[in-house]
């Protein structure tokens, strides 16, 4: 088997408190920052400065999802929650809509992803012109479960004869 794809998923664990502490930092300081915002930028920006806040503090909320959510999928990796089949590619489909969306099996293991809504450091197939998925294809694919969804952290092909 020749690797095709494997994941370089990684993190700083300090970085998951940077987002709250930024939104601890724009309540604490509010008032001043406004003062000088008030003064300084608001005739620049034309936007009221609680409605900056309110965009930083959701921003910093979504970013802080984000990456927790990658941190729960880090945590599986290297808790060694990975699973693996190797088997022949079967039911390959493939739908060219707003995004890429292709899915295909591996004995019975179901595999689907979207080029624009799966992470980036999962397997997407973007290199899909090469042509290593297709039906008949020997491969071996090892992957994490997130809820109902498989994503594949690695993969190999077996090249054709």
């Amino acid at each position: 088997m020749q690797p095709y794809f494997e994941t370089s998923m990684s993190t700083v664990n300090s970085s998951i408190f940077l987002y709250p502490l930024t939104i601890l930092m724009l309540v604490m300081s509010y008032r001043r920052v406004k003062v000088v915002y008030d003064r300084f930028i608001k005739q620049l920006l034309k936007l009221e400065y609680y409605k900056i806040v309110i965009l930083m503090v959701t921003c910093c909320c979504f970013s802080f999802i984000v990456l927790s959510q990658k941190r729960s999928l880090i945590q599986k990796i290297e808790g060694g929650e990975i699973y693996s089949v190797t088997g022949v590619v079967t039911n390959l489909q493939t739908e060219k809509a707003a995004s890429r969306e292709e899915s295909f099996e591996v004995d019975g293991i179901r595999f689907s992803y979207n080029d624009v809504a799966t992470p980036k450091y999962f397997f997407v197939n973007r290199k899909y012109q090469d042509g290593i998925i297709q039906n008949g294809r020997r491969v071996k694919v090892e992957y994490i479960k997130d809820n109902e969804k498989n994503f594949i952290i690695r993969l190999d092909f077996q090249a054709s004869k």
